[in-house]
């Protein structure tokens, strides 16, 4: 008599407790497959009679068993006996990891919101910040991000102080945000980093340096002044990081195109119009450029034209501060570091553009606030080109 005989010949004796102990002692292997999904709903009525309460790790182990032989073996009872038990919470944990995705995968989505929602609370409440992004970020790529999940993942992301992976997992959306596409599917997230984010916190090296929170930020500012959130002229401090921000990832190369557009929309409102016509010109004679920018820069045209002539005539290219006219009231209040990263935003865009002289005249300041950053040495072996070329000339 196999075990699976045994179980049933136990049960028509109504030897629960035996039964249930055959659940704790045995493993799947001393079952016919064929039998697993009838000897499984004999452990749960067992359970059921006796009124025992069911231990987590055997648990486990038999609905891994059910899941991973899902195709050979089907047991429902069992499965909803799993999900009316109460476990501690880092036994919860490891129940709810395997239950939401099959959950998923059988269709019950109510279900599973609800049990994937309790499953992300109870890892926060355990401080599992790692396993949580994890678990997010997979139910992201299997049925997309809610207004819960993505409040949940904000959160998550806020606490364990990830904010690079807070706004870099959300690349794909940045460019509906900025072209204004698909707005009532759109994610609101960039719009609550914004509103997340204290200004303190932009003084860390590590947010400072994070490309996709550049980005985030920049887009957050957009939205800001879309929706009347934000008044330039009484959000300084936020203009000011906007502007070093933007004119990094434009110089940089990140996102060039996009942030030009975003640029743009910007210099727009505050009626630069000389700006808003070179920007335009790029579009119009740049090869390689998604159809899609060059059509949302035209549709500036409009707006571009009724602007006032004097607002920025005075600006030439040799001139142009990078971004310091937007803010010209706040240059002087400005740190060190937003001279620093200024200076050197200035002098790469200068090199690349073939005014060394004009880097060269950046240089001196830079090397007072500065006296060991690397881009001196970039500017030195730039000159040092530059004036044997002219030996050779000669």
């Amino acid at each position: 008599m196999d075990l699976s005989e045994q179980v049933e010949k136990l049960f028509h004796e109504k030897a629960y407790k035996k039964i249930i102990s055959f659940f704790y002692d045995s493993t799947y292997e001393e079952f016919r497959v064929e039998s697993i999904p009838r000897v499984l709903g004999l452990f749960v009525q067992s359970f059921e009679h006796t009124n025992l309460a069911c231990k987590a790790d055997k648990a486990l182990y038999w609905l891994e068993v059910l899941l991973k032989n899902k195709s050979t073996i089907t047991s429902d009872p069992y499965f909803e006996f799993i999900l009316k038990q109460k476990f501690s919470i880092s036994d919860q944990i490891l129940i709810d990891q395997v239950i939401w995705p099959y959950l998923y995968e059988r269709g019950q989505l109510e279900e599973a919101e609800k049990r994937v929602n309790s499953h992300l609370g109870n890892l926060l409440k355990m401080g599992r910040l790692d396993l949580a992004k994890k678990e997010l970020l997979s139910l992201f790529e299997k049925v997309g991000s809610s207004n819960w999940s993505l409040n949940y993942f904000i959160k998550v992301c806020m606490v364990a102080g990830d904010i690079d992976l807070l706004v870099t997992s959300f690349e794909k959306y940045y460019e509906d945000i900025a072209l204004c596409k698909n707005v009532k599917r759109t994610p609101k997230l960039i719009e609550i980093v914004f509103s997340f984010l204290d200004f303190s916190d932009l003084n860390r090296d590590g947010v400072r340096k994070g490309r996709g929170f550049k980005q985030a930020y920049c887009l957050g500012f957009i939205q800001g002044i879309r929706q009347g959130l934000i008044v330039d002229t009484q959000h300084w401090e936020s203009l000011k990081y906007f502007v070093v921000f933007i004119f990094d990832m434009i110089v940089e190369g990140e996102n060039r195109d996009l942030n030009l557009l975003l640029l743009l929309e910007y210099v727009v409102g505050r009626q630069r119009k000389k700006l808003a016509n070179k920007i335009m010109l790029y579009f119009e004679i740049k090869d390689n450029c998604k159809r899609l920018y060059k059509k949302h820069a035209a549709s500036f045209q409009g707006m571009v034209e009724v602007l006032p002539e004097c607002k920025d005539e005075n600006i030439d290219i040799e001139e142009y501060d990078l971004g310091s006219d937007l803010f010209e009231n706040e240059n002087e209040e400005m740190k060190i570091f937003e001279q620093v990263k200024k200076l050197e935003r200035d002098i790469r865009f200068l090199i690349k553009s073939n005014k060394l002289e004009h880097a060269l005249g950046r240089m001196d300041k830079l090397r007072e606030l500065d006296p060991d950053n690397p881009i001196l040495v970039e500017l030195y072996e730039a000159r040092s080109k530059s004036e044997g070329s002219r030996v050779v000339e000669k």
